[in-house]
């Protein structure tokens, strides 16, 4: 089906946690798999590839700060923030 106008973002369902995180975030979603590209606050992409629901994304070798998780399935986009301790 078409996006109505208007309807840039797409509801998911995610639900990232734990947020903020110390190691590994866990996400939640709709769907069976997204494709993900994790950034710095910078716009850096530091990693991507595809999530399957209830998969894992580790900020372990990353230094503290926000992180951005951007989530796609190829016609929509979602984008949340995590923070790292």
């Amino acid at each position: 089906s078409q996006a109505s106008i208007g309807e840039s973002v797409a509801d998911f369902g995610i639900n990232i946690y734990p947020n903020p995180t110390n190691d590994f975030v866990y996400l939640n979603f709709k769907s069976s798999s997204l494709n993900y590209e994790l950034s710095d606050a910078q716009g850096r992409v530091l990693s991507k590839g595809l999530i399957a629901n209830n998969g894992t994304i580790s900020l372990l070798n990353f230094e503290r700060g926000i992180y951005y998780i951007s989530l796609n399935n190829g016609i929509k986009s979602e984008t949340k923030s995590v923070v790292k301790n």
